[in-house]
């Protein structure tokens, strides 16, 4: 039978393993959140900017048509 030191020690491993793993588990889903973040904002951006392009168009093509009336 192991003795109570024994198990002391397999307890200190496993918590300072578990906080160990836990903090490189932590950087690792905080840096997946990141790049999908920007992601996500690189999407909005491309979106915004072709939607503007468009606004653009259709006004400069309003503005260049001759009245009907």
């Amino acid at each position: 039978m192991p003795g109570a030191k024994t198990y002391q020690a397999i307890g200190y491993a496993t918590y300072h393993g578990g906080r160990f793993w836990g903090k490189a588990k932590r950087a690792e889903l905080e840096r997946q959140s990141h790049r999908k973040r920007q992601a996500r904002g690189a999407v909005i951006a491309v979106a915004a900017v072709a939607t503007l392009t468009l606004c653009v168009g259709v006004i400069s093509r309003r503005g260049n048509s001759v009245p009907t009336v």
